[in-house]
């Protein structure tokens, strides 16, 4: 019976990895007037999670950041205007994180 509880739980632990999606984080700033560069990051979610994220960041960001989906149906967060620098958009892009995390509860 302690074996079937321990390969329930590894088979719950496996099915809940399978279907988290990587979300990719853009903060964008200007290295001159003509050029605008980014500093990226990364995180993964649920699939419930990714769908609460794509429509609720613009809300919770004050519109500062938004989501889009790729044609490989990965989100994408990007601040909706470039920073003056690159220590703003680092800074920027820790915010886009923590807040996804903080409204899904993960991290």
């Amino acid at each position: 019976m302690l074996n079937f509880k321990i390969f329930l739980l590894a088979a719950l632990l496996l099915a809940t990895k399978a279907f988290a999606t990587k979300v990719q984080f853009l903060a964008s700033y200007r290295l001159d007037p003509r050029s605008i560069v980014h500093v990226s990051g990364s995180a993964e979610y649920s699939d419930t999670d990714v769908d609460y994220i794509e429509h609720g960041i613009g809300d919770w960001s004050g519109y500062k950041y938004e989501a889009r989906r790729t044609t490989l149906d990965k989100l994408v967060i990007t601040n909706t205007r470039p920073v003056a620098n690159q220590d703003a958009a680092n800074t920027m892009l820790d915010n886009m994180i923590q807040l996804c995390n903080d409204y899904t509860g993960t991290g």
